[in-house]
Formats: C-alpha cells, sequence, structure tokens
C-alpha cells in the first residue's frame, strides 16, 4: 500500500465563492471528514482511500512543508510557490494546474496617483529625501520584479532594495524599501505607503480601497504540487489523484 500526505489549502482557496477544494474533493469522489470551508479541522479524513493522509496548510507555508518532505503533495497558488523559489533552490514539482483560484500579483498606488507604469513612479520619486515604501506580502517576488524594472535599473544599478520580514532585514538600497505586511496590504496605502504588491481576481476590492493597478507581476492559480518526499511510487499515486480532480474541475 502506497502511504502519501496531502496539504489541503486554508482560507481563500477553500472558500465557497473561490474554488470551494472541500467540493472539488467531494465532487472527485472523495468522501472528506473535517475540511468544511470555514470549519477546517488541522487533520483532515479522506474516509473512502485509507492510503491518503491530509493536513490543513497556510498558503504561505505550503511550499516550505513541500520543500522540507512534512507533505508529500499539496494544492497551492503558484504565485506562493514562485515566492518560495526566488532566493533558493527549489525542488517542488508541479504535477498540473487545477484551473480554479485565478488571480494576478499586481503593483498598486493610490489612485490619484500620476503614475502609469512603475518606470515612471521611480523616475519622479527619484529625488525624494524619505525612502519609499512599498507593503507586500510577497517580498521576493517584489524585490525581485524591482530590481528588474528599467528606470531603477538606471537610477539605483545592482543595488537591491532593503527588505524587512519582521524582525530580519535585507539589502544595501534602503531609499526603496520593501516591507512583508502579513495580509490586509491595501490598508497600508492609507497608512502611508507609496507602493504595495497585492494579489487580486477582478480588481474590485483594489478600486474599493482607492487604490489603481500599475502592473501585473504573474498570473496564478492553483494546482497539486510534488515536494522532495514525493517518490516514484508516491508520484504515481499523486497523478492518479491528480486526474480524479481535473475530471471534476472540468465538469463543473
Amino acid at each position: 500500500m502506497v502511504e502519501i500526505t496531502i496539504g489541503l489549502p486554508k482560507g481563500s482557496l477553500n472558500n465557497v465563492n473561490r474554488g470551494n477544494t472541500h467540493q472539488l474533493f467531494v465532487d472527485a469522489g472523495y468522501e472528506v471528514r473535517g475540511y468544511d470551508p470555514g470549519n477546517e479541522s488541522y487533520e483532515i479524513d479522506i474516509l473512502n482511500d485509507e492510503e491518503i493522509s491530509a493536513f490543513l496548510t497556510r498558503p504561505q507555508s505550503t511550499p516550505v512543508e513541500l520543500n522540507r518532505g512534512m507533505v508529500d503533495i499539496a494544492i497551492v497558488g503558484e504565485d506562493w510557490v514562485l515566492e518560495e523559489s526566488v532566493l533558493s533552490e527549489n525542488d517542488i514539482v508541479k504535477i498540473g494546474d487545477l484551473n480554479y483560484g485565478q488571480t494576478r500579483l499586481i503593483v498598486a498606488v493610490p489612485k490619484e496617483s500620476p503614475y502609469d507604469d512603475l518606470s515612471q513612479f521611480f523616475r519622479e520619486n527619484k529625488d525624494r529625501d524619505t525612502p519609499i515604501l512599498c507593503f507586500t506580502e510577497y517580498p521576493n517576488l517584489t524585490r525581485k520584479h524591482i530590481m528588474e524594472n528599467e528606470a531603477y535599473q538606471e537610477i539605483y544599478g545592482d543595488a537591491s532594495p532593503y527588505v524587512q520580514v519582521r524582525g530580519l532585514r535585507d539589502g544595501d538600497n534602503k531609499k526603496v524599501q520593501v516591507i512583508n505586511s502579513d495580509g490586509a496590504t491595501e490598508v497600508y496605502i492609507a497608512k502611508g505607503a507609496d507602493l504595495i504588491v497585492d494579489n487580486t481576481q477582478t480588481g474590485s476590492s483594489l478600486r474599493k480601497a482607492g487604490l489603481k493597478e500599475l502592473e501585473t507581476i504573474i498570473h496564478s492559480s492553483a494546482g497539486l504540487y510534488a515536494g522532495i518526499s514525493c517518490d516514484d511510487e508516491k508520484m504515481a499515486k499523486a497523478k492518479m489523484i491528480y486526474e480524479q480532480l481535473l475530471g471534476a474541475v472540468t465538469a463543473r
């Protein structure tokens, strides 16, 4: 018997209005206990497949758990996998996309701002005395995107934006600072941030918060991913699970 451990997402990917991973498993023929949206348990039972052990995982930490072998496979948005892989080697393998939970990671500013893109923003703020503050849950992807910007390179060269994740600090360009927000990112504009980088489906929540998009960094959706502990035998089982889930998604 093959025993495989799967991480099931907590949060928006198990929201009844955005994918509902619990219902996806039910539609795929699994009997699931302890994973009702909004009332999830940390240990989840797949009653009709004794080969599967399931645990609740936070999207932000799921790639770490895959890379450490804490779960064999997991459903997670590609945005979080890419965030984990920016600065370190990544042993995570994408088994396949599940075509739900679509979102975009975008750069946003106050709606009254005169900027049309990030390059214009940097050029028009290059002589300011105070640091540029950008809040985000994606500090690695944000720093990478900023450093690839043409205007940033013209002004600051190869200097790395100063990144703060709680008590950890890194980077040598304190004129541009990327600060981890730990959620509710859009509120930081009202508190004095110049930019935010956040995920959005339609952009409506950003507009309600008085923000406008400057540009898109990546597109993302939920997929099934395998980690370092998913050997050949487990991978065969993982692909069977994926085909069942994909069939349920296609039938929706």
